[in-house]
């Protein structure tokens, strides 16, 4: 800024000559080229390398913006000592292939390898919990296994709720109370969440809702529990050809019916020995 002053005795004239700098935001060819220069200096110097782990790519709503990442990622690759290691779930593939967007073939042609993760075996699954709680019953691995599918955050997660209702009881409770409790709880969740869907007018069978969430919450057995669950999935199955495809509905009615099936099958009373040759033979 400069400025000049002319003064009299009666009259004071000033000028004044103002620059601003406006900050501008990087271009991403600027941003890909600093990212460059950051990491070629530190591999320079350190005898590391640098793995890069990018996650959460499925939570992306549109296919659009996914297929862009993926694409914006090829101008940070062929950097010597940098590793990008990306995840994404099988589920987002194919709901993205759906909706016409070729994104696995992207990752085709961007990735030197892509390697699937298959989900637990029940030999990993109990493995892993055994690792993780001490002295966790063979039954409730079976149990958090059949919940998760397999999926390991799944399984440490239905591992957890079976875990807390021990600690908070001052009696040891029974696996069927547990199995119970924990099923209860998951669809009682699920029909709140979808009330409130169709509180906002996002949601048919309103009413189909409202029912099933009081029965659920009322039920006091498991045979109350079974019951009510396989009635509601019965009824979205009846629904869904009068009201149209709605998948939300059907997912749920599937998963309903799924559950419900644990949870007539574990809430039966066994012996440790029972449940080691229903295993062993495949028998329920």
């Amino acid at each position: 800024m400069s400025k000049n002053v002319f003064a009299w005795k009666i009259l004071t004239m000033e000028d004044q000559d103002q620059l601003e700098l406006a900050e501008r935001d990087l271009t991403h060819p600027e941003l890909v080229a600093k990212f460059k220069d950051f990491v070629s200096e530190f591999v320079r110097y350190s005898p590391r390398e640098i793995i890069v782990a990018l996650d959460e790519l499925d939570k992306m709503d549109r296919a659009e913006d996914a297929l862009a990442f993926v694409n914006g990622v090829k101008d940070l690759l062929h950097i010597q000592g940098v590793h990008f290691l990306v995840s994404v779930s099988e589920d987002a593939l194919h709901s993205f292939s759906l909706r016409g967007v070729p994104v696995r073939d992207a990752f085709d042609s961007t990735f030197d390898a892509i390697i699937p993760v298959e989900r637990f075996t029940i030999d990993e699954s109990r493995n892993l919990l055994k690792c993780r709680v001490v002295a966790f019953p063979d039954s409730l691995s079976l149990f958090c296994h059949a919940l998760s599918g397999g999926v390991p955050r799944d399984l440490i997660r239905a591992a957890r709720e079976s875990v807390s209702m021990r600690r908070d009881g001052d009696a040891p409770v029974p696996v069927d109370m547990i199995v119970w409790t924990v099923i209860r709880r998951r669809t009682i969740s699920i029909c709140e969440a979808l009330v409130a869907k169709m509180r906002q007018g996002e949601l048919e069978f309103s009413r189909l809702w409202l029912h099933s969430l009081t029965a659920i919450s009322t039920a006091q057995d498991s045979t109350a529990l079974v019951a009510s669950l396989e009635h509601t999935s019965q009824q979205v199955r009846e629904a869904l050809p009068v009201s149209g495809d709605d998948l939300l509905a059907s997912n749920v009615a599937a998963y309903f019916m799924c559950v419900s099936t644990l949870c007539a099958y574990f809430s039966k009373p066994r012996t440790n020995g029972e449940w080691e040759q229903e295993e062993e033979t495949g028998s329920a």
